[in-house]
């Protein structure tokens, strides 16, 4: 019995709930910023007293934003910082202009590199970069001895299906 007394006299010192549009509005005030005017006339008035300050008379090195803040390189970025070079060495006998040749594992040619003409051992530094005309040309002709080598392949299996690159089978001719 004394319990039921205790829980009844609680009950009827709580508070009822609130709703959710009180709540935003006890909790969560609606707040709105100064006025443009306002906001601008403090600006200045931050930098008159910035001016009238003793510390406006030491001299500030302005810093350059970086995404690093200072951190030095990402050591995790995909690209080279120094560009990759080989360097190619070949002998000459001397007098006569050196061409070098940069070509891919058909023979044909990427880009000529211009070599010096001193008598002995002699290196070119090569930043393995290609002409894009000569490249261009280069693919395109291994395009087509890739696609004379797939026509010579489909004429010895007696293949007439160039589109699929196999040869028919019982599923294909309805048999």
């Amino acid at each position: 019995m004394l319990c039921a007394l205790a829980a009844a006299s609680i009950l009827a010192d709580e508070k009822p709930l609130l709703t959710k549009e009180q709540e935003r509005q006890k909790f969560h005030p609606r707040r709105l910023g100064k006025e443009a005017a306002a906001r601008q006339a403090g600006f200045e008035k931050r930098l008159e007293m910035e001016k009238a300050s003793l510390l406006s008379e030491i001299p500030v090195k302005t810093v350059k934003e970086s995404l690093r803040r200072g951190y030095g390189e990402n050591p995790w970025a995909p690209f080279f910082r120094i560009a990759p070079t080989v360097g190619i060495a070949y002998w000459a006998a001397g007098g006569a202009p050196v061409k070098l040749a940069v070509r891919d594992e058909n023979g044909l040619l990427w880009k000529e590199l211009d070599g010096t003409s001193r008598r002995g051992m002699n290196v070119v530094e090569y930043d393995l970069s290609a002409d894009a005309k000569l490249a261009d040309a280069a693919e395109a002709k291994a395009r087509a001895k890739e696609k004379e080598k797939a026509e010579d392949k489909a004429k010895k299996e007696g293949d007439n299906d160039m589109i699929s690159g196999r040869s028919k089978s019982c599923w294909d001719t309805g048999i």
